[in-house]
């Protein structure tokens, strides 16, 4: 049998002859990828048809491909691309991987990662540059940065095992203190360090059963036929193991600290919705609480917890139940010279007779890691517009904010839905201010930077919510082209008194100032306060219960009112 083999197997000039068909079948097997191929001598480029439609080039072979190529590219995206190009085609890096926006045929910007190489005749001359296009907007069932499946594949399987009743392990992890990490060496560089935890996962576990859902955070599946739960707690010890003595990224050595929790499906009729909030739930505490070893959600923690699950569960279930129970206050946002009103944050609030009020404190993380909070999301901005509409005619310049959460930005729809629902409101974009709370700092980077650009190329304008509570605050304020930036409450606290607080303020707000960004204060409970920051700081706005508490619309109308009467004296 050895003999058949004795000749190359590959009729190379069959395999010129037939390339197109070849390399069109490559292309239409490649999940959600577009492919290309560059002959560098010759200077032109090879792309498959969907590549060629999808991004409106002028056909399958294009001369002087880097150069069209580039002229897509989003302009704050071009050097590093064709930087990139240039170290690649000289030999000073041996593979081409990117992300960058890029227009589609419709000039809109898409956020995309390109992965290619150089292939070498035998003297080591340059012949071939191929590779692949991930087009993130498309990829809904992948996670963009460490390339594991995604929260969207997660409820897809565990739904499949539920209903084949096959019981398995639930293991989630996640990375403590992670953001330090980010702050202090980048994002690109805290992306680096997830995509080496991604192939651990994937090297000791089944690769068809890891998934990235938020964060820092990974789900591994075992069913139970076969593994054991003490094999499941020895994976996960494994990797452990592997982390001790750090992860070295970048001739940099970091070391990381990890938190778990197991769930044990015992129960295949319990909603899945509800078995991965508990999980998140019994993650946080495990985080919180400085577990380290793992912490098994059992009944006990279930029943223990009965009243607020039930609670949970009850609020999460209003939400297709026509967001029954929801509604939005507004708190006052004024100017900081003067004191007149600028606009307002917008609110979520929820209460019904069976539980009575709830505080969103309860319920808005808990429901971030539920798909119907998108749904949510998109009600927030609709009703928004229709809860201001009156106000926003009498104040035109005013601005509505409205905090957008990790889960709508990670949504590839959002963008179109956003779109959709001013439209049919007939609400103009420049009177919106959307706020990247904490949670959004989780998104990758580029991902953040694409949804930006969209707001900006729509009118919208961005802030960077909770400023201070973070490591990576400074980082994002400097790489994110926000129009503002919102000071946390706690970061004030015994500003007139605290020196370290009052020079890292200055340089703060010194900064943002030179960048072109506006300042909003949070937090302002005094007269003096408010002096105080005015007189020594570079602020612009204020928000706080000095001014005024959040208020329903029609009470915001009324205080809008007498506000205007008492700037006008």
């Amino acid at each position: 049998m050895a003999d058949i083999y004795r000749e190359d197997p590959i009729d190379r000039e069959e395999v010129g002859k037939y390339f197109p068909q070849i390399f069109d079948v490559f292309s239409n097997t490649a999940g959600g990828k577009y492919t290309f191929f560059i002959n560098i001598k010759n200077d032109y480029a090879y792309w498959s048809d969907d590549t060629v439609e999808y991004f409106g080039l002028s056909g399958n072979r294009v001369f002087n491909p880097v150069k069209v190529w580039a002229n897509k590219i989003h302009p704050l995206d071009r050097k590093m691309f064709l930087d990139n190009i240039e170290e690649v085609f000289s030999g000073r890096l041996e593979e081409h991987d990117l992300t960058y926006r890029i227009t589609n045929r419709n000039d809109e910007y898409i956020t995309c990662s390109c992965r290619g190489r150089v292939i070498y005749n035998d003297l080591g001359e340059r012949l071939y540059f191929a590779g692949t296009l991930i087009n993130h907007q498309n990829n809904v069932f992948i996670d963009p940065v460490t390339g594991l499946y995604n929260r969207t594949s997660l409820f897809s399987r565990l739904e499949e095992l539920h209903r084949n009743k096959k019981k398995y392990y639930f293991l989630m992890t996640g990375l403590k203190h992670f953001f330090k990490v980010n702050y202090s060496y980048g994002y690109d560089f805290g992306n680096k360090i997830l995509n080496t935890l991604a192939d651990i996962w994937r090297d000791i576990s089944d690769n068809n059963m890891v998934f990235r859902t938020e964060g820092t955070k990974a789900v591994m599946i075992f069913e139970m036929s076969k593994y054991t739960k003490e094999e499941v707690e020895e994976i996960y010890r494994e990797v452990l193991d592997k982390f001790k003595k750090g992860v070295i990224v970048e001739n940099h050595t970091v070391f990381l600290s990890f938190y778990a929790c197991l769930y044990q499906s015992d129960n295949l009729d319990l909603d899945i919705n509800t078995i991965y909030n508990c999980s998140i739930f019994a993650a946080n505490k495990a985080k919180r609480e400085e577990i380290n070893e793992i912490f098994q959600v059992t009944d006990e923690l279930f029943s223990g917890n009965k009243f607020l699950m039930e609670k949970l569960e009850h609020i999460r279930n209003c939400i297709p139940d026509n967001f029954k129970g929801f509604y939005l206050v507004y708190q006052p946002i004024v100017s900081a010279q003067s004191g007149e009103l600028i606009g307002v944050e917008t609110l979520i609030r929820w209460k019904d007779e069976a539980y009575g009020f709830v505080p969103p404190s309860e319920f808005i993380e808990w429901l971030e890691g539920d798909a119907v909070f998108y749904d949510l999301g998109n009600w927030i901005i609709r009703q928004a517009i229709r809860d201001t509409r009156k106000i926003v005619e009498k104040y035109p310049d005013m601005l509505i904010n409205i905090n957008l959460a990790y889960p709508q930005l990670q949504n590839s729809n959002f963008n179109a839905d956003l779109c959709k629902i001013m439209e049919a409101e007939g609400f103009n974009p420049k009177n919106f201010n959307l706020e990247l709370t904490e949670r959004c700092k989780f998104s990758n980077l580029e991902t953040l930077k694409s949804s930006i650009a969209f707001f900006k190329s729509m009118g919208i304008s961005s802030a960077l919510d909770d400023f201070g509570t973070g490591y990576s605050a400074l980082d994002l304020m400097m790489e994110l082209q926000v129009d503002e930036i919102k000071i946390d409450k706690s970061f004030i606290k015994d500003i007139d008194e605290d020196c370290s607080r009052q020079s890292l303020l200055k340089a703060i707000t010194v900064c943002a100032d030179e960048l072109g960004k506006k300042i909003c204060v949070e937090g302002i409970e005094t007269d003096i306060m408010a002096d105080y920051l005015y007189n020594h700081f570079k602020v612009t706005k204020y928000q706080g219960y000095y001014f005024s508490k959040p208020l329903e619309k029609d009470n915001l109308i009324e205080w809008a009112v007498k506000n205007k009467e008492d700037f006008a004296k």
